[in-house]
């Protein structure tokens, strides 16, 4: 899962779209982990889920500045979590 997000290059929407169905179904798999890691795991998901959605909704292929934000804060905070896991 970490390789997923070191190696996630923007190019199109459909690359975010692969990159946040990948962290959905990976995260549930992820071993050593406790309540609170998941809370935290499905938050920054969840975050990147609703910028996709938004971005889909409104038609737009690249984050604007508020997105980009919150996908770089996500991909931030994933890594250190995986960094204490993996």
């Amino acid at each position: 899962m970490k390789a997923a997000l070191d190696g996630f290059q923007w190019g199109t929407l459909d690359n975010f779209r692969l990159l946040v169905d990948e962290l959905e179904m990976r995260g549930s798999r992820v071993q050593g982990r406790d309540r609170d890691w998941d809370e935290k795991y499905r938050e920054r998901w969840e975050s990147m889920e609703e910028v996709y959605a938004a971005m889909a909704d409104r038609g737009v292929s690249t984050p604007d500045e508020i997105f980009e934000r919150v996908i770089t804060s996500a991909f931030v905070n994933l890594r250190l979590m995986l960094g204490r896991v993996e």
